[in-house]
């Protein structure tokens, strides 16, 4: 990945722009195939549905509109590195010889979301601090100064994504959850993901009827409109449902079909 400057600002450069490059899109358990529907929209290629994650390719036109558009996806994702480690030393100084100078600014922050799975890193923490302390030492024999962490705000996102001894490294161009669409103002005592809603509404059936909101906040249905909803359709609307709220926190994700978080 090559990233230059402007105004003290990394942005990708204009070749860059027009280079295509796998991603992952990270949504909820049976979404996956809506997800994939939207990206194509959005002019995605190579689509793979996996676990609670689709993989295409795209260039960065694509990478915008899946941000942008997808109404069904938690982040976007773009793998930069992959190898293999079978303890911690190996894990840091695979981390180690990455050119993290062309990837973080010195002066940003960034924070790492760790995901792992298998016998040989049972803790995602302790992957995580390794792989932070990798990247940090790095930049300080480059340029006697370091990037500081900051797990709120981050000027870089990276997921960590390691499958027995298989190490993913991901860079987040979503920044916070995509479900986090700024118009919130209060909740109540059990309120819903966007992005399961959004989700929900898809995979509803146009036979449904018409939704409608009160001033209450309360959904109602147009009487006029509504029809009952086919046995098939209501099962695995309701098994999308229940599945899905279980994990409706977005967390690490993975290039791999095994996308969950321990």
């Amino acid at each position: 990945m090559i990233i230059q400057k402007s105004h003290g600002k990394t942005i990708p450069t204009e070749r860059q722009q027009r280079e295509e490059f796998k991603m992952i899109a990270k949504t909820m358990f049976g979404l996956e195939e809506i997800l994939a529907d939207e990206l194509r929209e959005c002019g995605a290629k190579d689509i793979e549905p996996l676990t609670r994650a689709v993989a295409f390719t795209g260039d960065m036109r694509v990478l915008y509109r899946a941000n942008y558009t997808c109404r069904t996806a938690l982040a976007i994702l773009k793998p930069f590195a992959e190898f293999e480690a079978n303890d911690d030393q190996e894990l840091y100084d695979n981390v180690s010889r990455i050119k993290w100078e062309k990837i973080i600014d010195v002066d940003g922050t960034f924070m790492i979301d760790s995901t792992t799975s298998g016998d040989i890193f049972t803790h995602s923490y302790y992957a995580a601090l390794k792989t932070k302390d990798a990247i940090v030492d790095r930049l300080r024999r480059l340029f006697n100064h370091r990037p500081n962490i900051d797990t709120e705000n981050a000027d870089f996102k990276i997921n960590l994504h390691i499958a027995d001894n298989h190490v993913t490294l991901l860079l987040n161009s979503s920044g916070e959850s995509l479900h986090k669409r700024g118009y919130r103002q209060a909740v109540g005592v059990a309120p819903i993901n966007e992005v399961l809603a959004a989700g929900m509404i898809k995979l509803s059936p146009s036979s449904a009827g018409a939704i409608s909101t009160s001033p209450s906040g309360r959904a109602s249905r147009n009487p006029k409109t509504a029809k009952s909803v086919p046995a098939t359709s209501s099962a695995r609307f309701g098994a999308t449902t229940s599945t899905s709220m279980s994990s409706s926190r977005p967390n690490a994700t993975c290039s791999t079909p095994s996308c969950t978080k321990t």
